[in-house]
């Protein structure tokens, strides 16, 4: 009983961080290589003073765009993911920053449902809207504007330098085989 408790909560706590990852908009520029076995992880860095000298390299550069509601924790999980998906050792934040994307009006005075229902004649001339007030005086509504917030994350992926040497000798490698012997491409017979 005590697990399956605990099956669904991790569960339920799974498929909430899934929705919001969804959410949030990726993009990734740079190169790419084999995934990453489960057994290797990619490392996390939050600021690029927690990098070893002279480890990674450089690979790729990613931008993530978040709702502002989105949690620190389901943008590095999403960061991780994406970089270990494109072959990356590493992930260091380049800046988060909360962006405004938009306003929205919001009346504070609404007191909830009333018997009257709301038509286009409950509008002043200028289109905000009005209410009787307790004397039965019609009254216009102040509106508070707030603005609408995301959460923009720059990072930048990063490959182990040794094993980034080494995918490049073999590549360089393969190139001269096949420089050397045409008939080595794949589908080509002698």
């Amino acid at each position: 009983m005590k697990n399956t408790h605990r099956f669904f909560i991790f569960s339920f706590m799974l498929s909430a961080g899934m929705f919001l990852a969804g959410c949030m908009e990726f993009e990734y520029t740079g190169r790419e290589f084999p995934s990453l076995a489960g057994a290797r992880m990619t490392k996390f860095f939050e600021k690029k003073d927690d990098l070893p000298p002279g480890a990674y390299e450089i690979i790729g550069r990613a931008k993530i765009i978040a709702p502002g509601s989105c949690d620190r924790e389901d943008i590095r999980i999403k960061l991780v993911e994406e970089a270990s998906r494109r072959g990356a050792d590493a992930v260091c934040l380049v800046s988060v920053s909360r962006i405004e994307v938009g306003l929205f009006e919001d009346d504070g005075r609404f007191d909830g449902p009333s018997e009257r229902t709301m038509n286009p004649y409950n509008l002043t001339p200028d289109g905000s809207p009005i209410q009787d007030d307790m004397a039965g005086k019609r009254v216009g509504l102040d509106a508070e504007t707030h603005k609408a917030v995301k959460i923009a994350v720059r990072a930048l992926f990063l490959k182990d330098k040794k094993a980034l040497e080494k995918i490049i000798s073999e590549r360089e490698k393969q190139l001269d085989r096949i420089i050397s012997k045409p008939s080595a491409l794949p589908g080509r017979e002698n």
